[in-house]
């Protein structure tokens, strides 16, 4: 026969058991909802890149999402958004988020609803169009500086109106090489104006301009300022 002390004891045991799964039970299910509370709900906007470029007569519709765990945009769709163009002349956005290419030039999409607002910038161009780089090269000192715009323009070389670009170094795509740029910064992103390029190094670099999916080089070499 056991004695009283092993059940008192067996008893004891039982329940810090039954504490600690509960206690877990209830961190598990705080956890759920933190959750649920961080990721899901927000919205967010699906293809985006769709805009960039649109071209003129083309049409893409444009969907909104809720952030899921690890920050995807799922496709579970939230109701109640209304879309609008910041410029109808230049791109025609329907209330449920259709847009259609007008003419060439840069816009934006805002879709609203209640206090929750979310936008996504788009251009629309020609169906033919390249893009150009000025200067296409250029020698420097140290210390010096030159300005560097990337433009569109149609099949005739006539200039489209301005729309956003991105310029990058050699360096932004090979960040864990522990190779630093020769020049102020590793990228520009999003410029409407010719941006400033400072030489800080010497050596040579090819800066890369980009607008959509169309690029443009220029070569910078830099020498010692004497």
């Amino acid at each position: 026969m056991r004695s009283p002390d092993y059940a008192r004891t067996r008893n004891a045991l039982l329940g810090c058991l039954g504490v600690t799964t509960l206690g877990f039970l209830v961190l598990y299910v705080a956890i759920q909802r933190l959750s649920q509370t961080t990721w899901g709900g927000q919205p967010c906007i699906h293809s985006a890149q769709a805009v960039e470029p649109l071209f003129v007569g083309d049409s893409t519709r444009l969907t909104i999402g809720q952030i899921e765990q690890g920050s995807t945009c799922g496709r579970r769709t939230p109701r109640g958004f209304r879309w609008t163009s910041s410029n109808d002349a230049i791109a025609k956005v329907t209330p449920d988020g259709w847009v259609r290419g007008r003419t060439p030039g840069a816009f934006a999409a805002i879709a609203k609803r209640h206090s929750d607002s979310l936008s996504t910038s788009g251009f629309v161009m020609p169906a033919e169009w390249k893009i150009d780089i000025e200067p296409d090269s250029a020698t420097l000192r140290v210390g010096d500086s030159v300005s560097v715009l990337v433009r569109a323009y149609d099949k005739t070389g006539t200039p489209l109106p301005i729309v956003p670009y991105h310029l990058f170094t050699p360096e932004f795509f090979e960040a864990t090489s522990g190779k630093k740029p020769i020049v102020n910064r590793w990228s520009w992103t999003n410029a409407l104006e010719p941006v400033n390029v400072v030489a800080i190094d010497t050596g040579t670099t090819t800066l890369i301009g980009r607008i959509g999916s169309q690029e443009v080089t220029t070569k910078l070499r830099i020498v010692p300022r004497r």
